[in-house]
């Protein structure tokens, strides 16, 4: 197998500090890291228990072209008006 790789006393010597339970430890903390840092970015939070609040209604988001396509005066005065005047009525 080591002669596949090239001249065998080469990689005797480029690998004689080469040990599997370190690259498996490394790429165990690595794995590690890049989980509890997704679930640092995910910031998830304990429900508060001692205050009940009671919500009504549902939160909406619109996302909104502000680009300059949207200058076009196919729609008078243009589509970027009227779409604000849609959504502001």
């Amino acid at each position: 197998m080591v002669k596949r790789i090239g001249n065998p006393q080469l990689v005797k010597e480029l690998y004689k500090n080469y040990s599997p339970a370190k690259s498996a430890a490394k790429f165990s903390l690595v794995l590690l890291a890049y989980a509890c840092g997704c679930v640092a970015m995910a910031n998830p939070r304990k429900p508060d228990l001692t205050t009940a609040e009671a919500r009504k209604g549902i939160d909406i988001m619109i996302a909104l072209d502000v680009s300059n396509s949207m200058l076009a005066e196919d729609i008078k005065p243009n589509r970027l008006s009227t779409a604000k005047r849609l959504f502001t009525n």
